[in-house]
């Protein structure tokens, strides 16, 4: 076996790196002199990314496909907007570059995040612990009457993925009603499936609409409000 030269941007504590230099022998871990500062970040293009067989972080495009020898770009991020453009994708399929990205590593913590925001609405958590109401005011009792139970309401997920499956067995005790929309039903989603045509008739009649499409420009505005902020 030919080892292979491993470059990351991820900035992560020394211990760390030494543990995945460790781990990845007799491979070659290849660290830059400006790493990102943190796994969203875009770091600056490295002379080392020249020298590197696989990539792992969020080097800049550019750096990517001015790397002579890399084979494989890992995504340090479930997200993976700055490569999802068609000029990129056409150029990673013309030197067989494969691209991927790590949904598996954060859809629990994203899934746990999005259901404690459903269950914070539901319940008024942020207007209650903003408050100092007398009890049995009027004020007060507006608030404990407008606490809605997630039993049995209806969900309307855009964009089934690792996430979205996470999320759905979350969500399992409370008995919803889930409908999720991707582009390509599997049959093996145990959920109802709709195709992007019609999600938008949907609306209506969910009390949760959670948007998990990835940002490129079919999803931007796709539920008549920005993706993301300019």
């Amino acid at each position: 076996m030919t080892p292979l030269k491993i470059f990351t941007d991820i900035k992560a504590p020394v211990e760390l790196l030494a543990w995945f230099q460790e781990q990845i022998q007799p491979h070659q871990l290849l660290l830059p002199t400006q790493p990102g500062t943190s796994v969203l970040a875009e770091a600056p293009v490295d002379p080392l990314m020249a020298e590197a067989d696989i990539l792992l972080g969020q080097p800049r495009t550019e750096g990517v496909l001015s790397s002579p020898r890399v084979r494989w770009l890992q995504v340090s991020s479930a997200g993976f907007t700055r490569y999802d453009t068609p000029e990129f994708r056409l150029a990673a399929q013309s030197r067989g570059l494969t691209v991927t990205n790590s949904s598996g590593v954060y859809d629990q913590a994203c899934a746990e995040h999005v259901f404690s925001f459903m269950l914070a609405q539901a319940r008024l958590l942020p207007q209650s612990l903003g408050s100092h109401l007398p009890n049995g005011s009027e004020a007060w009792m507006a608030l404990r009457h407008g606490c809605r139970s997630l039993q049995g309401q209806s969900i309307l997920i855009a964009g089934y993925g690792a996430i979205a499956a996470r999320l759905v067995k979350l969500l399992a005790p409370f008995d919803m009603n889930i409908t999720a929309m991707r582009r390509t039903a599997r049959g093996d989603e145990g959920i109802r499936i709709i195709p992007p045509e019609s999600l938008l008739p949907e609306l209506p009649a969910a009390d949760h609409v959670i948007n998990i499409l990835p940002e490129n420009a079919e999803s931007r505005g796709f539920l008549g409000l920005p993706t993301s902020r300019p």
